[in-house]
């Protein structure tokens, strides 16, 4: 007679052990995944905005301290939170979601943040994943972007107009001025934007945070593409960001005399110097000597242009 076997208990338990691991590999996987594709502009817009009500909430403490007081758990050394292996203790609040919507007046805020009203540092207290690294500061999330997709988009010169072209991320919806209202329109558009003298027109973006265009809701235009978008005229204006090409400049006369790079080639004789808002990295302020990059401190990045807010941040109290 054969002698059939069934499978031994410990091998049924190796084997369950083995499916969970699997599965956590696969569920982590597609989180990451997602958080990643959810991505760079929306995290970055939320960063930038609680650093502003950061700054602003310190400016209006040191003016009525009473009325305007920091928000959050006022962290101690004894009492310290550590992210990333850095312990945040004295001169640090943990602030809650709930706190930084209702009483700081950021919106959509998706996570807890350590914060610095004095230095307006902020650290986000949960990891944000983007694709195989880990951040939790904006300088992180800048320096991630930089080192991957935005480089190999960023070396476009436009040789009819001159300047290196606009880098548009996920969430920017390029827009222009016409006929007293502003209208969606694409990157290719060739009155979008152009900087030469004569026309001084600059390319403009808006984020998707707040838009809304004519008989679409936010919600609407979020799942539409930009060409779906094209020509629909804006009716709820979202965030907004204008591109400075990188340039050189001089002053003259009281004024200033600007040159637009092309890509990172500058032109540095005839007196014009280098802009440190086009290198990402630390400036050692030579300021003698800005035509070359003795200037800057090694290992930072060079900027094709950079998109600078449109309008004044505001104060939400």
């Amino acid at each position: 007679m054969k002698n059939n076997k069934g499978i031994s208990l410990v091998s049924l338990i190796f084997t369950i052990i083995v499916i969970i691991i699997l599965a956590s590999i696969v569920i982590y996987y597609g989180y990451t995944q997602n958080i990643n594709k959810a991505t760079f502009s929306r995290i970055y817009n939320e960063m930038q905005e609680i650093t502003t009500a950061v700054q602003e909430r310190h400016a209006a403490h040191r003016i009525n301290g009473s009325s305007y007081p920091y928000i959050g758990t006022k962290l101690t050394d004894e009492s310290a939170i550590t992210i990333n292996g850095i312990k945040y203790g004295n001169g640090y609040y943990l602030v809650s979601q709930k706190q930084l919507s209702d009483e700081l007046g950021v919106s959509n805020v998706t996570r807890e943040y350590v914060v610095n009203y004095e230095t307006g540092e902020i650290v986000s207290k949960e990891p944000i994943y983007m694709e195989e690294k880990v951040v939790y500061t904006i300088q992180q999330l800048i320096e991630n972007e930089l080192n991957g997709e935005l480089l190999t988009k960023s070396g476009e010169y436009d040789e009819e107009k001159g300047v290196n072209k606009p880098i548009l991320t996920e969430g920017m919806v390029p827009v222009k001025y016409s006929s007293g209202k502003w209208i969606v329109t694409t990157e290719d558009d060739t009155e979008w934007y152009d900087y030469s003298a004569d026309v001084d027109q600059w390319a403009n973006v808006m984020l998707l945070d707040d838009l809304e265009l004519q008989g679409m809701t936010n919600e609407q235009v979020r799942e539409s593409n930009i060409e779906e978008l094209k020509n629909k005229v804006v009716s709820t204006e979202g965030s907004m960001f204008v591109w400075i090409p990188r340039y050189t400049y001089k002053e003259v006369g009281g004024s200033y005399e600007i040159v637009y790079s092309r890509l990172t080639t500058d032109y540095v004789t005839d007196g014009y110097i280098k802009n440190p808002a086009f290198y990402f990295g630390e400036y050692t302020g030579a300021e003698t000597d800005m035509s070359s990059n003795s200037g800057y401190k090694a290992g930072g990045k060079e900027l094709m242009g950079i998109w600078v807010s449109k309008y004044s941040a505001g104060y939400a109290n």
